[in-house]
């Protein structure tokens, strides 16, 4: 009788339709800022949670959301100091060794840098390298994990530098980058991307979206993205009416976040945490992009359902015609997916 091998089968963890991590980073911390992560990013990742939770017909509570805090001040070098539990989620479990077997496979990170998020004392470059080694660390299981899932990186302000510079570093890895989405972008002098006009994606980046105000002061074009130009949407309502906001094109500029939430829950009015019960039908900022078509809605599509020019010509079979900034991808982590180098 010939020798039998037995065959072990390994039960993988429950999935939901949206697998995936989002990495959200905020920008520059104004005047009227404390060193504390902004509160719309605490506010955004409930939303995303409760709307990916709601899809799946789950409790959003299931959806982990961690916060990724970085220490520093002009005179001490930024650190990451650790990983916090974020939003409403919690667990009893230590954050380094949460598994993402016990969850659903989705997961929400918010960069938080407000530490040094002030001019002069770190640029995006230094932030997106600490994030991307911490992240890759043998030491946390959990990173790796999470860079396990389709990624989404979304952006506000320095914080579209920031993710496409952590872009650019993941890679260099060897990791493709499933969507990146720029919120007004508009990188500081000492940041990623400062002398691009326009801003570049990187070639690792298979979609991005890009949401911004054509010609205005605090906002950078992207080029090779789905753009979508919000300039005569956001002069009204929302932060322009906040005393705290009216600096220079700073209440127009933080509207975009605000619109960008508006299409993560569709329905009635948006709050965040700092701007309450707000009706944007009121100011018609959805009239020209409507609210449950664009924004956060295109992370729901399929890949071969997005719009062409907000994907990299490198990606060759899937037809795209977004122009990207040429990177040397590594080979340190594993991929499917082929790019056409000659395009890049």
């Amino acid at each position: 009788m010939k020798n039998k091998k037995r065959l072990y089968i390994e039960k993988l963890e429950d999935r939901n339709l949206l697998n995936g991590v989002k990495i959200i980073a905020h920008g520059n911390l104004f005047s009227i800022d404390t060193p504390n992560i902004p509160a719309w990013v605490t506010s955004m990742s409930n939303e995303i949670a409760k709307r990916i939770a709601s899809s799946n017909n789950q409790d959003n509570n299931i959806i982990p959301q961690f916060k990724l805090e970085i220490s520093g001040s002009r005179r001490v070098d930024p650190y990451i100091s650790g990983w916090k539990y974020h939003g409403d989620f919690s667990s009893s479990i230590n954050p380094p060794n949460y598994d993402l077997k016990d969850s659903t496979g989705d997961a929400i990170i918010s960069i938080d840098w407000s530490a040094v998020a002030e001019p002069g004392e770190a640029g995006t470059s230094e932030i997106s390298k600490l994030v991307s080694n911490y992240l890759l660390d043998d030491k946390w299981r959990l990173g790796k994990q999470l860079l396990s899932l389709p990624i989404h990186l979304i952006g506000f302000s320095r914080g579209g530098s920031l993710i496409s510079k952590l872009a650019y570093e993941l890679g260099q890895q060897g990791l493709i980058v499933d969507h990146s989405t720029y919120l007004d972008a508009f990188p500081y002098i000492d940041d990623y991307g400062f002398f691009d006009f326009p801003i570049k994606v990187p070639s690792n980046v298979i979609f991005a979206d890009s949401y911004y105000r054509k010609w205005q002061i605090l906002s950078r074009r992207v080029e090779g993205t789905k753009e979508i130009d919000l300039k005569n949407e956001l002069n009204n309502g929302g932060y322009v009416n906040s005393e705290n906001f009216k600096l220079v094109d700073i209440g127009p500029h933080s509207n975009t976040h605000l619109w960008y939430q508006g299409t993560i829950d569709t329905e009635g009015t948006i709050s965040d945490g700092i701007i309450s019960d707000f009706n944007p039908d009121e100011f018609n900022w959805y009239k020209q992009y409507p609210r449950t078509e664009n924004g956060f809605n295109l992370s729901f599509l399929d890949i071969i359902d997005l719009p062409l020019n907000g994907i990299g010509k490198n990606f060759y079979f899937l037809s795209g015609k977004g122009k990207r900034k040429s990177i040397n991808l590594g080979d340190k982590w594993d991929n499917i997916i082929l790019i056409d180098k000659s395009l890049e």
